[in-house]
């Protein structure tokens, strides 16, 4: 799994939107985890989840991290097959997914990571025909 996976970036589910939004640009983030108070992966937030609050005339000044973000529906375990996680993504229609291992977030899945990790197995194969 570790072969697809980007940076996990988290954050605690009471940082203001306007923050967040700050930590986006600045760190160049498509997506982050959203923390639990017991340190727990609890959601994400996109790009999109982050301009939709934004995009709310004043609102998204008054919203936090767990206002705007999308509860999990699933994590992938780092031992989970790149296959696998291909297939739900695709199936749930689900753009970022978490990687975890003892209940700490290793990094994120991205349908993005997926896909350039296919394209670089494509390419090693056509290299050695």
């Amino acid at each position: 799994m570790s072969a697809a996976m980007g940076t996990g970036f988290c954050l605690a589910s009471d940082v203001p939107v306007p923050i967040l939004a700050r930590v986006y640009v600045e760190e160049s983030l498509d997506v982050a985890v959203v923390m639990d108070a017991d340190g727990h992966p609890a959601g994400v937030v996109s790009r999109t989840d982050l301009l939709r609050a934004l995009s709310r005339a004043g609102a998204g000044n008054k919203l936090c991290a767990k206002d705007i973000m999308t509860p999990f529906v699933m994590s992938f375990l780092d031992t989970t097959p790149i296959a696998d996680a291909v297939k739900l993504m695709a199936t749930q229609y689900v753009h970022h997914v978490p990687v975890v291992a003892g209940g700490k977030v290793l990094g994120v899945v991205s349908a993005a990571g997926l896909l350039n990790w296919l394209r670089s197995q494509l390419d090693d194969t056509l290299k050695d025909d």
